[in-house]
């Protein structure tokens, strides 16, 4: 598919403009920082959307800017388990379940409560705390 810069950030793929958030906030902050611009915590509906988003938006680790290659190379995505564990919905179209995944083996795991869901720098998914802070990433139609 093809991307263009769309302007102020934004990058456009397939149907949908995407923002990446490089400043770090909790997942609940995230959704709320996207809904006040007009947009969502990203949905992701295929591979290639997922790989796309990884290439583009999610750095690879280097020790130099970060001492904690899981924390600082992850970004928030729309998925969440919040309202019934184990049932992993978008915060966008309705709630609709996950479709999609691309779950790091062994996730979710629901360690210590996790509820909320980043994309990892190696584009696997993993299920976090809520209140983890990280880097995420808007999309907009």
């Amino acid at each position: 598919m093809i991307f263009i810069h769309a302007g102020e950030g934004w990058m456009f793929y397939g149907n949908h403009y995407y923002l990446n958030i490089r400043s770090n906030a909790t997942w609940h902050n995230a959704k709320l920082a996207c809904e006040n611009i007009g947009a969502h915590l990203v949905t992701i509906e295929t591979e290639e959307e997922n790989t796309w988003l990884t290439e583009t938006f999610v750095p690879v680790w280097d020790h130099a800017e970060c001492s904690s290659w899981w924390h600082c190379c992850s970004h928030w995505i729309g998925a969440n388990d919040i309202e019934q564990e184990g049932r992993f919905v978008w915060t966008e179209n309705n709630n609709n379940v996950t479709s999609y995944s691309n779950w790091y083996p062994g996730e979710p795991d629901d360690n210590s409560g996790q509820h909320c869901v980043d994309l990892c720098r190696h584009g696997f998914w993993e299920d976090a705390s809520c209140n983890k802070i990280t880097s995420y990433i808007c999309e907009m139609d």
